[in-house]
C-alpha cells in the first residue's frame, strides 16, 4: 500500500519554501492494524499531549504510530505514522518513511473513515 502526501519545507540556509512529495508505503496486511489503532485513539478520551505509541513487526517491517502535538503545523495536535523499515524517498531526509495526519484530517476530513473502510475490504478480500 502506498499513501502519498504533499507539503512544502523550507530549505536551509534561506528559508525558502519548496513543495515536497512525500510516500509512505506499508505492507497491505498492516492495513487492518494501523486502523484499529486509529480508531482506538480517536473512540476514547484522548490526553492532549500524552505519549502515546504503538509499533508492530507486519510482514517483515517495522511499523510505528506516535501521537505528535506539531503533526501538520506547530498548533495541530494528530498522529505520526512510520515505517522504519523503509527509507524515506526525499532528498532532505535520511529518516524512515512517515506520514504525519491531524486530528481534524481524521475528524473533520473523513481520513479516519477511509481507513476503516480500506481496511474492512481487506479483511473481506475485495481490496
Amino acid at each position: 500500500m502506498v499513501v502519498l502526501d504533499i507539503g512544502t519545507v523550507k530549505l536551509p540556509p534561506t528559508g525558502e519554501e519548496e513543495t515536497v512529495f512525500m510516500q509512505l508505503e506499508l505492507p497491505l496486511k498492516a492495513l487492518p492494524w494501523v486502523a484499529d489503532r486509529f480508531t482506538q485513539y480517536y473512540s476514547g478520551a484522548r490526553l492532549g499531549g500524552a505519549m502515546l505509541k504503538w509499533d508492530e513487526v507486519i510482514d517483515g517491517e517495522h511499523i510505528y504510530i506516535i501521537y505528535s502535538f506539531g503533526s501538520t503545523a506547530p498548533d495541530k495536535p494528530g498522529l505520526t505514522l512510520a515505517n522504519f523499515s523503509r527509507e524515506s524517498h526525499l532528498q532532505l531526509s535520511t529518516q524512515s518513511q512517515e506520514l504525519s495526519m491531524s486530528d481534524e484530517m481524521f475528524l473533520d476530513e473523513g481520513m479516519l473513515k477511509t481507513w476503516q473502510e480500506l481496511a474492512e475490504r481487506y479483511n473481506n478480500g475485495t481490496l
